[in-house]
């Protein structure tokens, strides 16, 4: 069986899924590996035979989602090239970690592709969302890739088509501590605005690592707020031994924590679908959610420190589970994408 495995490579969750998929999946054939839109911090332990642009998100100085951004930063000709220049119809089984080029290159030949991630677990009833009403996110992300059908990843299992997060080997053999400091991984916002909100609150108790990608080198900002360039194996080092995390709403930083029983003050970016209904979801959980990272929540960062307990959940292995159930997927599924006006549309564009 030749099967291909399509990665979005914009964040560290989707590679570190797939670093323990991977194996699971080769035991049923011969896989490759496409990435599209790198991004991220994790060495890879795998050969990868595809490397594309594919799609990215824009963001603003403060952390939030910018469509004017998003939009200059994606073309469509490239992405269509993309797609045409992928063989598809030589593969048995398509997987996709929201990954939009090996979607739609399937949609485009008539081949099912099943989609693997917690981006599909939005689609599903009982799953907790943002009180606002994100139509156009919504929109985008039903459609940005079309799979037809799939296996929703979340903070619990809130129907059948929905597991459990896959807590990596190296997550699950860390020893843990806590040294007195707060790990800060906020990428979009400056970490000067960042050092500024930590030197206003009341609460001095702490050190502030902030792991930033606007620093190549170790910064002393101030006597307890310190600037770490991007990088793995510091970062690690920090997630065991910190004492609290602040961290946008990503699936993959805040199910670790999660797991390791690390207290987290998630701040989800300003209309960002998937990371709204992540808070959604992780409030009702216990964890603290902030609207914004600015001076105007100073305050509720020195209640979260005093007040609020960390979360804790125990997570069991179900890689095997979850490939065997994606196999099975792919295998009996009939193609539907005829159906659907929106995907018609933007095939007639790619043909």
């Amino acid at each position: 069986m030749k099967i291909l495995y399509g990665i979005q490579g914009t964040g560290n969750g989707h590679m570190s899924r797939a670093i323990e998929l991977l194996p699971e999946f080769q035991k049923h054939g011969t896989v490759d590996v496409l990435i599209s839109g790198e991004k991220n911090l994790l060495p890879l332990p795998f050969d990868v035979k595809y490397r594309f642009k594919g799609l990215t998100i824009g963001m603003n100085e403060r952390g939030k989602l910018s469509f004017s951004r998003t939009f200059a930063q994606n073309h469509l000709r490239p992405f269509i090239h993309e797609i045409r220049q992928l063989n598809i119809e030589k593969y048995d089984v398509v997987i996709s970690d929201f990954e939009p080029i090996t979607a739609w290159s399937a949609l485009m030949k008539n081949k099912e592709c099943v989609g693997i991630g917690n981006h599909f677990s939005m689609m599903h009833p009982n799953v907790p969302m943002p009180p606002e009403d994100r139509k156009f996110a919504r929109f985008i992300t039903e459609n940005m890739v079309p799979v037809t059908d799939s296996i929703g990843i979340h903070y619990e299992a809130y129907n059948s088509q929905i597991e459990t997060p896959i807590i990596s080997r190296e997550i699950k053999n860390m020893k843990t501590d806590e040294q007195g400091f707060i790990l800060v991984y906020l990428p979009a916002h400056d970490p000067n605005y960042i050092a500024l909100v930590a030197n206003s609150l009341r609460n001095q108790q702490y050190e502030w690592r902030i792991f930033t990608p606007f620093v190549k080198q170790k910064m002393q900002f101030s006597k307890r707020v310190v600037f770490h360039p991007l990088s793995r194996e510091e970062f690690q080092k920090s997630l065991a031994t910190c004492s609290a995390i602040i961290s946008a709403a990503g699936f993959g930083l805040t199910s670790e924590a999660l797991y390791l029983g690390k207290k987290i003050c998630a701040i989800p970016i300003t209309k960002h679908f998937e990371q709204e209904c992540n808070a959604a979801a992780l409030k009702n959980l216990g964890v603290y959610i902030l609207p914004a990272f600015n001076l105007k929540h100073s305050a509720d960062i020195d209640f979260w420190l005093a007040r609020v307990m960390p979360v804790k959940m125990d997570y069991q292995d179900n890689s095997r589970e979850i490939v065997d159930k994606a196999l099975c997927l792919a295998q009996k599924l009939e193609f539907t994408a005829e159906k659907d006006p929106v995907k018609k549309k933007f095939l007639s564009l790619i043909v």
